[in-house]
């Protein structure tokens, strides 16, 4: 429920409080279901995809790789789920906004 409360907050662009909330459900996610559960991998995608949106990218990049590993640890690493496009398109479009977008020293 707060999951989904947070991305209604985040479709409205206010993703400072959206990462709040985020952060809250996966605290909550965490405290009830555990590490290794889908969904607290769910809860860390979403998290991960906040971050990534107001370009706090090394952080999400960490949380996608936190996700991916649960799902690997839960489904086996040749899963769809752990091997899919979509997974494997966040990484690259991380990379690619370093690329074109490094911090100045």
């Amino acid at each position: 429920m707060l999951n989904n409360l947070a991305q209604s907050v985040a479709d409205k662009g206010d993703l400072p409080r959206a990462q709040e909330l985020f952060e809250r459900a996966l605290t909550l996610r965490k405290a009830a279901l555990g590490l290794q559960d889908a969904a607290t991998a769910q809860s860390i995608d979403s998290l991960a995809l906040v971050l990534q949106n107001q370009a706090k990218y090394a952080d999400a990049e960490a949380l996608y790789r936190q996700a991916k590993q649960i799902r690997e640890n839960l489904l086996g690493p040749d899963a769809r789920e752990t091997n899919c496009e979509e997974v494997k398109g966040e990484f690259r479009n991380q990379y690619l906004h370093r690329f074109r977008h490094p911090k100045p020293h």
